[in-house]
């Protein structure tokens, strides 16, 4: 149980818990310390300009397929937007071979791009 003795402007608090005791003593505040040492550089970080290479892809197929195989080794598996070579957005059945490739299969064979994000 914490007793204090109030010593204006001071204040002496004595807190018994188990076999420990501890004596705070509050008084004015002291004067700033000088400036400790300038810590370690961290490490560097990545650019804005970055930023889209590691998490989106284009991947360009100019011989018309059935099937596409596109390994983008993005480590992840991205969403995929495909338009033929008439810049007409196309659908396709995307299949997920892992997370740094796909494939893409059409019912017929086209040349396009796919877009990976």
């Amino acid at each position: 149980m914490p007793v204090e003795y109030e010593d204006k402007p001071n204040i002496v608090q004595i807190d018994k818990t188990g076999n420990h005791v501890t004596i705070a003593y509050g008084g004015p505040q002291g004067v700033q310390g000088p400036t400790g040492p300038t810590g370690a550089t961290g490490p560097s970080g990545i650019t804005a300009g970055a930023i889209p290479a590691l998490v989106s892809y284009t991947h360009s197929q100019p011989a018309a397929s059935a099937t596409w195989t596109v390994t983008h080794n993005l480590n992840f598996r991205p969403n995929v937007t495909v338009f033929d070579s008439a810049n007409t957005m196309v659908e396709g059945a995307v299949t997920h071979t892992n997370s740094n490739s796909l494939t893409i299969a059409f019912s017929a064979t086209i040349s396009g791009t796919a877009y990976l994000s």
